[in-house]
């Protein structure tokens, strides 16, 4: 069906298609619990049509991988036609895991809501990932891994700049492992 807009219609939306600019900052520790030995991992963070990767790993032990990757001041300004953060609506993190013959796999995901990360001093939050079976090279769940990531977003159009400085968490050292928890089972 095609009709004819109104003139006025088309005037009251247009505020909704002015490029709104958006603050990001991202931390990524590290990797645990990997699927595969000795391999070299690296993890990228979507938001919307935006893509950050890590690199390569600073430090690869047995199941274990180091970053300690933070974005730049250049990389963390975004432009998008979204009226706010909530609109955003999404992130995806992902596994990615280089093979000889076959190139760039991302093997394994987490997806969630963008509005979990609006708070501009998070604390360092470990990532359970899901194993993408589409792909198959990690099939079971508990084998996916596990990611380190401090991740927040502001939105500069409505609320003004930010400097992440300002904000104890971003000024911390990250521990090399998430702490330990006791935990005592009884069974009968």
């Amino acid at each position: 069906m095609v009709r004819k807009i109104d003139e006025d219609e088309i005037l009251k939306a247009k505020h909704a298609h002015i490029p709104r600019q958006f603050s990001v900052s991202c931390f990524v520790a590290g990797l645990l619990s990997l699927p595969i030995d000795d391999k070299e991992f690296w993890v990228t963070v979507r938001i919307a049509d935006k893509e950050w990767s890590t690199g390569a790993p600073k430090v690869v032990k047995p199941k274990f991988n180091r970053f300690n990757a933070a974005l730049t001041a250049n990389d963390s300004f975004i432009t998008m036609p979204y009226l706010n953060i909530a609109d955003i609506g999404t992130v995806y993190i992902y596994l990615n895991f280089k093979k000889k013959i076959k190139g760039d796999k991302r093997i394994c995901f987490w997806k969630g809501n963008i509005m979990e990360f609006t708070n501009p001093n998070p604390g360092l939050r470990w990532i359970e990932l899901e194993p993408d079976l589409a792909i198959g090279e990690c099939k079971l769940h508990h084998k996916a891994g596990m990611v380190g990531i401090k991740l927040s977003i502001h939105d500069v159009t409505k609320d003004g700049p930010i400097d992440w400085m300002d904000y104890p968490t971003w000024c911390q050292k990250i521990p090399k492992r998430p702490p330990n928890i006791k935990v005592r089972v009884f069974c009968w």
